[in-house]
Order: C-alpha cells, then structure tokens, then sequence
C-alpha cells in the first residue's frame, strides 16, 4: 500500500516534533509547518498530501479560516482538526467545512492512527470515483462535472 503523506500544522514546537517522531516511527511520511499561510502554501505546491493535521488554534488565519482556504484549493485533502478544548461550536463548524474529525490534544496515538487511515481510505476511494467517472466516455462534460461535484460535496 502507498505511503501515507500528511502535513501537520501546529505552532506548538514541542508537541509538533513529539507527534511527527511518534507518526513518521510509524511509518507515516510527515511534513511540518506553524501556521495557516505556511500549510497554504505547502499545499499550494505538493499535490500528494493526503492528511492534513490542523491545530485549531494556529497562527496567522485561524484553523478554521485554513481549513475553509484549503478545500477551496485541494478539496480532496482529508482534515482533522486537533484542539486542546471541545467548543461545541468549533467543532460544528469544523464538520461543517468538510473536517474529517475533530481530535484533543494530546492526542492518544492509537486513537490518531486510525483516524488517520480512515481518513486516506477516504480520500483515495474518492480520487478512484474520479478517475472512474474521467474514463467513462458515454458522459458529456457536464454530467461529469456534476458526479464530480457530489463526490466532492459528499
């Protein structure tokens, strides 16, 4: 099975390197960034991430905001938002912009792996449906927009 790519955006160093060195000993491939802007443009240049682990409370926009901005720019990427508190709102609204799941810090690794994993088979059945729906020939452009639409709204 391919590797699993995720990108981690924390600004709390300590917690960052302690999650990367548990994850990446598990055989993850992690990337790294403190911030918002930073993941954004991360994402904006390597197309191969398949998990995004989000603290809520990042800097620059807030996670929310980075969540919002990144499923506008890589729609198929998998989210989970890690916090340190459980707002009933945040975490509605974190559902609400396409999270995956919406974890505490510190997270119980187990508990993160599994998420995780769920969260990749998630979006590589979705980029199968796509290249399904791109390879069928008796679709019209617009009958492949819109099954490629609910793949992606759903």
């Amino acid at each position: 099975m391919t590797r699993i790519r995720l990108l981690l955006v924390d600004d709390e160093q300590d917690l960052a390197e302690a999650l990367t060195r548990g994850l990446e000993g598990l055989g993850y491939e992690v990337a790294r960034v403190g911030n918002g802007e930073e993941a954004l443009r991360y994402l904006d240049k390597d197309r191969s991430i398949d998990v995004l682990l989000l603290s809520v409370k990042t800097p620059g926009p807030g996670g929310l905001e980075t969540l919002r901005r990144i499923k506008a720019l890589q729609p198929l990427v998998e989210t989970i938002i890690l916090s340190a508190d459980a707002n009933v709102a945040t975490v509605v609204e974190a559902m609400r912009l396409g999270a995956w799941d919406y974890l505490l810090k510190p997270c119980d690794l187990a508990r993160l792996t599994a998420t995780i994993a769920a969260a990749a088979r998630r979006k590589r059945e979705r980029e199968r449906k796509i290249l399904e729906i791109h390879m069928r020939p008796y679709l019209t452009g617009g009958e492949k927009e819109a099954l490629i639409a609910s793949i992606l709204a759903g």
